[in-house]
Protein backbone atom coordinates (compact mmCIF):
# COMPACT_ATOMS: atom_id res chain seq x y z
CA UNK A 1 0.00 0.00 0.00
CA UNK A 2 1.10 3.58 -0.49
CA UNK A 3 0.36 6.37 1.19
CA UNK A 4 0.16 9.71 -0.27
CA UNK A 5 -1.21 13.38 -0.31
CA UNK A 6 -4.89 13.92 -0.43
CA UNK A 7 -4.25 17.41 -1.89
CA UNK A 8 -1.13 17.24 -4.61
CA UNK A 9 -0.93 13.28 -4.61
CA UNK A 10 2.56 13.62 -3.54
CA UNK A 11 4.00 10.71 -2.46
CA UNK A 12 4.36 10.14 1.86
CA UNK A 13 5.56 6.53 1.73
CA UNK A 14 9.42 7.71 1.54
CA UNK A 15 9.57 5.60 -1.37
CA UNK A 16 8.67 2.17 0.58
CA UNK A 17 6.01 0.68 0.53
CA UNK A 18 3.56 0.51 3.37
CA UNK A 19 1.54 -3.34 4.17
CA UNK A 20 -1.26 -3.95 2.41
CA UNK A 21 -2.77 -3.33 -1.11
CA UNK A 22 -3.94 -0.07 -2.69
CA UNK A 23 -3.58 3.77 -1.66
CA UNK A 24 -4.27 5.16 1.84
CA UNK A 25 -4.23 9.17 2.26
CA UNK A 26 -2.73 11.72 4.09
CA UNK A 27 -1.46 15.10 3.93
CA UNK A 28 1.75 16.12 3.11
CA UNK A 29 3.65 18.88 5.35
CA UNK A 30 3.62 21.83 2.44
CA UNK A 31 -0.25 20.90 1.57
CA UNK A 32 -0.79 20.85 5.78
CA UNK A 33 0.62 24.75 6.02
CA UNK A 34 -0.96 25.84 3.01
CA UNK A 35 -4.49 24.82 4.35
CA UNK A 36 -3.47 26.47 7.77
CA UNK A 37 -2.70 29.68 6.07
CA UNK A 38 -5.58 29.52 3.68
CA UNK A 39 -9.35 30.02 3.79
CA UNK A 40 -11.32 26.93 3.61
CA UNK A 41 -13.17 26.91 0.17
CA UNK A 42 -16.60 28.51 -0.03
CA UNK A 43 -18.38 24.64 0.11
CA UNK A 44 -17.08 23.63 3.37
CA UNK A 45 -17.22 26.99 5.09
CA UNK A 46 -20.92 27.08 3.83
CA UNK A 47 -21.64 23.01 5.38
CA UNK A 48 -19.77 23.35 8.73
CA UNK A 49 -21.37 26.84 9.57
CA UNK A 50 -24.87 25.62 8.43
CA UNK A 51 -23.90 22.89 11.76
CA UNK A 52 -26.08 24.40 14.89
CA UNK A 53 -23.14 23.13 16.81
CA UNK A 54 -19.74 24.01 17.30
CA UNK A 55 -17.58 22.13 14.91
CA UNK A 56 -13.77 22.34 14.69
CA UNK A 57 -11.66 20.85 12.20
CA UNK A 58 -8.22 19.67 14.05
CA UNK A 59 -5.36 17.33 12.79
CA UNK A 60 -3.46 14.75 14.24
CA UNK A 61 -1.50 16.96 16.65
CA UNK A 62 -4.48 18.60 18.15
CA UNK A 63 -4.59 21.65 16.18
CA UNK A 64 -7.33 23.46 15.05
CA UNK A 65 -7.67 24.26 11.30
CA UNK A 66 -11.29 25.71 11.08
CA UNK A 67 -13.81 26.39 13.72
CA UNK A 68 -17.26 27.63 12.22
CA UNK A 69 -19.30 30.40 13.97
CA UNK A 70 -20.71 28.43 17.08
CA UNK A 71 -16.92 27.61 18.08
CA UNK A 72 -15.80 31.28 17.50
CA UNK A 73 -18.15 32.18 20.44
CA UNK A 74 -17.89 29.57 22.26
CA UNK A 75 -13.88 30.38 22.50
CA UNK A 76 -14.02 34.45 22.21
CA UNK A 77 -12.08 34.09 19.46
CA UNK A 78 -12.34 36.23 16.15
CA UNK A 79 -12.13 34.26 12.60
CA UNK A 80 -9.03 33.58 11.25
CA UNK A 81 -6.98 34.29 14.51
CA UNK A 82 -7.27 30.27 16.07
CA UNK A 83 -5.45 28.47 13.24
CA UNK A 84 -2.63 26.20 14.51
CA UNK A 85 -3.95 26.47 18.08
CA UNK A 86 -4.08 23.23 20.41
CA UNK A 87 -7.84 22.95 21.30
CA UNK A 88 -7.09 24.36 25.17
CA UNK A 89 -5.97 27.53 23.68
CA UNK A 90 -8.63 27.71 22.07
CA UNK A 91 -11.18 27.44 24.54
CA UNK A 92 -9.19 29.39 26.69
CA UNK A 93 -8.49 26.01 29.07
CA UNK A 94 -6.70 27.77 32.25
CA UNK A 95 -4.30 24.74 32.14
CA UNK A 96 -3.15 25.69 28.32
CA UNK A 97 -1.79 29.08 30.39
CA UNK A 98 1.30 26.68 32.42
CA UNK A 99 4.35 26.43 32.06
CA UNK A 100 4.45 22.96 29.60
CA UNK A 101 0.89 24.63 27.69
CA UNK A 102 -1.68 22.82 26.69
CA UNK A 103 -1.77 18.83 27.10
CA UNK A 104 1.43 18.75 28.84
CA UNK A 105 0.03 19.17 32.82
CA UNK A 106 -0.62 16.73 35.21
CA UNK A 107 -4.97 17.89 34.15
CA UNK A 108 -4.73 17.57 31.09
CA UNK A 109 -5.52 13.42 31.28
CA UNK A 110 -8.74 13.91 31.93
CA UNK A 111 -9.94 16.67 29.32
CA UNK A 112 -12.26 15.14 26.93
CA UNK A 113 -11.20 17.20 24.34
CA UNK A 114 -7.38 15.91 24.23
CA UNK A 115 -8.48 12.61 24.93
CA UNK A 116 -11.12 12.45 22.42
CA UNK A 117 -9.30 13.65 19.40
CA UNK A 118 -6.43 11.38 20.07
CA UNK A 119 -8.27 8.48 20.16
CA UNK A 120 -10.31 9.31 17.08
CA UNK A 121 -7.20 10.00 15.49
CA UNK A 122 -4.66 7.34 16.10
CA UNK A 123 -7.55 3.88 15.91
CA UNK A 124 -10.06 5.96 13.23
CA UNK A 125 -13.09 5.14 15.94
CA UNK A 126 -15.59 7.90 16.68
CA UNK A 127 -16.07 9.13 20.11
CA UNK A 128 -19.86 9.63 20.68
CA UNK A 129 -21.46 12.27 23.53
CA UNK A 130 -18.20 12.07 25.65
CA UNK A 131 -18.75 14.12 28.81
CA UNK A 132 -16.58 16.45 31.28
CA UNK A 133 -15.83 19.59 31.85
CA UNK A 134 -13.27 22.01 31.28
CA UNK A 135 -12.23 25.53 33.55
CA UNK A 136 -11.92 28.22 31.09
CA UNK A 137 -10.79 31.93 31.65
CA UNK A 138 -13.68 34.03 30.77
CA UNK A 139 -14.11 38.01 31.43
CA UNK A 140 -15.58 36.77 34.74
CA UNK A 141 -12.70 35.21 35.98
CA UNK A 142 -12.26 31.33 35.75
CA UNK A 143 -15.65 29.25 35.07
CA UNK A 144 -16.17 25.38 34.83
CA UNK A 145 -18.24 24.58 31.48
CA UNK A 146 -19.74 20.84 30.98
CA UNK A 147 -19.53 19.79 27.84
CA UNK A 148 -20.11 16.96 25.36
CA UNK A 149 -18.01 16.14 22.60
CA UNK A 150 -18.25 13.70 20.20
CA UNK A 151 -15.23 13.11 16.91
CA UNK A 152 -14.90 11.59 14.12
CA UNK A 153 -12.17 10.97 11.45
CA UNK A 154 -12.90 12.33 7.77
CA UNK A 155 -9.14 11.56 5.86
CA UNK A 156 -6.37 13.01 7.90
CA UNK A 157 -8.42 15.47 10.37
CA UNK A 158 -11.23 14.76 13.11
CA UNK A 159 -14.23 16.65 13.16
CA UNK A 160 -14.95 17.68 16.81
CA UNK A 161 -18.54 19.14 17.80
CA UNK A 162 -19.37 20.49 21.33
CA UNK A 163 -22.61 20.86 22.95
CA UNK A 164 -23.76 21.97 26.73
CA UNK A 165 -24.21 18.95 28.94
CA UNK A 166 -25.48 19.43 32.72
CA UNK A 167 -23.41 18.82 35.37
CA UNK A 168 -23.43 15.67 36.73
CA UNK A 169 -26.24 14.51 39.64
CA UNK A 170 -24.25 13.93 42.89
CA UNK A 171 -26.35 12.06 44.82
CA UNK A 172 -26.04 11.83 48.40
Amino acid sequence: MYKICAWCKKSLSADTEIEGDGISHGICPDCKLALLKAEFPTHLDTFLESMDVPVVLMDGGRHILYANEHALKLSSKNRGNYRGELGGDFIQCKHAESENGCGETEHCGACVIKSSVEITYKTGRDVIDARGFQEIRTQRGVERIYISITTIKKGDLVVLTIKDAEPPIVSG
